[in-house]
């Protein structure tokens, strides 16, 4: 069943500020091991990133409810995950959403790995810094100046990727965002995140 109150995010590329140096993380570069050379091939790649790029997100909010001492229950997900019930612990509220990319930076890094295998890994490096920076856009706008937890996803400590389909349900995110699961729950497009935050 969707949310019946779901927001829809749309960002322009010159909205998101994309940090180098979180690109150089991905990519497992340190700053002293690079020269003015290579920030201009990164330049280069974000420049080709940002014209098939497509910054897309639904967002809902989510009632916390403790059935048990076990059990949380967030209305469209019931989980005994300790660490999200400490995550969302001394929350008022919360919200979950589903953030991507689309599918053009994705048969961008196609394109690129067959014939320039080293710009399609700076290009998806440049995707998750990006995809990232977009998520925290996200929190940000949606707290309200008030503080927010740190936001929690499928796959972390002991939240399960099986609850994937539960929340992209709930969001009707495929419907909204294209996104579509396999059958080991990863998400297609593959620069797109779900995650739960709560605010206080």
């Amino acid at each position: 069943m969707p949310a019946a109150e779901l927001f829809i995010r749309v960002s322009n590329a010159d909205e998101i500020s994309i940090d180098k140096n979180e690109v150089l993380r991905y990519l497992g570069i340190t700053n002293g091991e690079i020269d003015i050379d290579f920030f201009s091939m990164i330049d280069d790649a974000e420049a080709l990133f940002n014209s098939v790029v497509s910054y897309k997100a639904v967002i809902a909010p989510f009632q916390i409810k403790k059935i048990d001492d076990e059990t949380l229950s967030l209305g469209f997900l019931e989980t005994d995950s300790k660490c999200l019930k400490m995550n969302l612990d001394k929350a008022e509220s919360g919200f979950v959403f589903a953030a991507t990319l689309g599918v053009g930076v994705d048969r961008l890094i196609m394109r690129f790995s067959r014939r320039e295998p080293s710009k399609a890994s700076l290009i998806d490096a440049i995707a998750s810094a990006a995809v990232e920076a977009f998520c925290d856009k996200i929190n940000d706008e949606f707290a309200g100046g008030r503080e927010v937890n740190q936001r929690y996803s499928p796959g972390y400590g002991d939240l399960p990727l099986e609850n994937q389909p539960a929340i992209l349900e709930y969001l009707d995110a495929n419907r909204k965002l294209g996104i579509s699961l396999s059958d080991n729950y990863f998400m297609t497009p593959t620069k797109s995140v779900t995650a739960l935050f709560g605010v206080r």
